[in-house]
C-alpha cells in the first residue's frame, strides 16, 4: 500500500519560494486542470471525508484516509476513464469498502457508476498547476480560479512507519519558506468562501476556524441546556 504524504500551503512569498525551486527540475509548463467532484444530494461522502473526483475526464480517483482525521496523508485509488473490464474487479472491491454499490458484469461504465450510486457533481475545482521536483520532494504550485495561489507539498512512501518522518520534514521546509499551512484541501477552502454552513460540518475544518466554531458550539449547548432547564421547571 502507498501512503502519500501531502501538505498544503498559502503562499505568502512567491519570490522566496521561486528562488528556492530554480534549481529544482521542473516537470511541466504550466497545465490547467479541471477536478470535478461527486457525491450523493446529502453530501453523505464528503461528511465522512470521502473525495471522489474526475480529473480533465480522463481519471477517476478515489482519496480517503478510514484512520487518520488530520488531512496529512491518504489512500488514493485511481482507475483510467473509460473502464476497463479488467479493472471492474478491484473497482468492485474499492466500492465495498466504501459502502457502495457494486458494478454487475457489463456494467462497467462511468455513466452506471454515477446512476447506481445517486452520485451528482459537488464541487468544480479549476487550477492551473506547474510541478517541480527536489530532493524527495514535489511541489505543485497552483493558481486556483477565485481562491488564490497555493503549493502542496508532496511525497510517498510504502512503510506507514515513514509518515511522521516525512510530515516532519514537510513542516520544517514550509516554516523556512513562509509558507502558511492549511491544513484542508481545495473542495474544503471552496466551501469554506461559497457554502459555509456545509464546509463546517466536514471531517476537515482550518485550524485558525476551530476555536471559533468550538464557541459557537459550546455557545449553542449552554443555550439548549438552559431551555431545557427551563422547560423542566
Amino acid at each position: 500500500m502507498t501512503y502519500e504524504v501531502e501538505l498544503k500551503f498559502k503562499v505568502a512569498d512567491r519570490v522566496l519560494l521561486e528562488n528556492f525551486l530554480k534549481d529544482g527540475l521542473k516537470q511541466s509548463e504550466k497545465v490547467r486542470t479541471v477536478d470535478v467532484y461527486f457525491d450523493k444530494k446529502d453530501t453523505a461522502f464528503f461528511l465522512r471525508g470521502i473525495f471522489i473526483r474526475v480529473r480533465d475526464e480522463k481519471l477517476l480517483e478515489f482519496k480517503f484516509n478510514p484512520e487518520d482525521f488530520e488531512h496529512e496523508f491518504a489512500i488514493e485509488k485511481s482507475f483510467e476513464l473509460p473502464l476497463r473490464e479488467n479493472k471492474v474487479g478491484s473497482f468492485n472491491q474499492l466500492l465495498s469498502l466504501l459502502g457502495m454499490k457494486q458494478l454487475s458484469p457489463g456494467q462497467s461504465s462511468f455513466e452506471s457508476f454515477l446512476k447506481l450510486n445517486d452520485l451528482h457533481e459537488f464541487v468544480r475545482i479549476e487550477k492551473t498547476r506547474t510541478v517541480f521536483i527536489k530532493g524527495p520532494f514535489t511541489f505543485c504550485l497552483d493558481e486556483v480560479r477565485n481562491l488564490g495561489q497555493f503549493v502542496e507539498i508532496e511525497c510517498r512512501t510504502n512503510e506507514e512507519a515513514k509518515v511522521p518522518e516525512l510530515v516532519s520534514s514537510i513542516k520544517e521546509l514550509a516554516k523556512k519558506l513562509k509558507l502558511k499551512p492549511i491544513n484542508v484541501g481545495y473542495v474544503e477552502l471552496y466551501l469554506r468562501k461559497y457554502n459555509y454552513e456545509l464546509y463546517k460540518q466536514g471531517l476537515y475544518i482550518l485550524d485558525t476556524d476551530k476555536p471559533k466554531l468550538a464557541r459557537k458550539h459550546n455557545k449553542s449547548k449552554r443555550k439548549s441546556e438552559q431551555q431545557n432547564g427551563l422547560e423542566l421547571n
